[in-house]
């Protein structure tokens, strides 16, 4: 987990001014931050914030609803 400070960093911006995120998802124990747009889904490591570790053009149209949901089976040691 990140330390919390006063200030602030941009983790990623989007190219395009028509395209806004949808949804963040935080899973704390992997530093992954899961991010939706209209444009895309993308999964950031917070630990490196620049460039994310993957990035997938969704082609959904402008789809405002569009989400991720993180599911941990149980037995699977996720490290």
């Amino acid at each position: 987990m990140l330390p919390k400070t006063s200030s602030s960093n941009n983790v990623l911006c989007l190219s395009s001014g028509k395209h806004v995120f949808t949804a963040i998802e935080n899973v704390h124990r992997e530093n992954l931050l899961q991010l939706c747009s209209t444009h895309s889904i993308l999964w950031v490591d917070l630990r490196f914030p620049g460039t994310p570790l993957l990035a997938y053009a969704h082609e959904r149209e402008y789809d405002q609803y569009l989400s991720t949901t993180t599911v941990n089976y149980p037995g699977q040691n996720c490290k």
